[in-house]
């Protein structure tokens, strides 16, 4: 869909705060959770993304902990509302693809009209971001 207003959308991402070992200190999950949001909310605001305007970047809500269920450790995650407009509704595949997404809601318009090709390039772009993220993946599995 080609927007001449564009598309607003408000997107939660909760980030993981995993601890690795260093030789010398300790930092708590709760430290690395919020060492992560502040790194993510820094690229947010200074990387330039093709198609999208980041608005906003609220940090504002509190870091929170659970229980894994696999594992039955404590985790910690840092949370971030982002708001972006977009040109393009594929322009929103990046986010939908993140393994922080939470939440994602569309601000405006409030109706989509899509045609054949709008769905096609979606469904493309959709292939192309969740092809690129597996090789990402595998290669830090492999790196490890």
């Amino acid at each position: 869909m080609e927007a001449q207003a564009g598309i607003r959308v408000r997107v939660r991402l909760d980030y993981l705060g995993e601890v690795r070992t260093r030789l010398f200190g300790h930092r708590s999950n709760q430290k690395a959770a919020e060492e992560v949001r502040e790194q993510r909310i820094a690229l947010f605001r200074n990387v330039p993304v093709q198609g999208l305007e980041i608005e906003d970047v609220d940090s504002s809500l509190e870091v929170y902990t659970i229980t894994d269920r696999e594992t039955g450790r404590e985790v910690v995650y840092a949370p971030i509302i982002v708001t972006a407009r977009l040109d393009r509704l594929e322009d929103l595949v990046p986010f939908l693809i993140m393994e922080e997404l939470r939440k994602l809601e569309v601000i405006e318009p409030q109706e989509f009209h899509l045609s054949a090709g709008d769905v096609q390039r979606l469904l493309v772009r959709m292939n192309m971001e969740t092809r690129q993220a597996l090789m990402e993946l595998a290669k830090r599995a492999s790196a490890r």
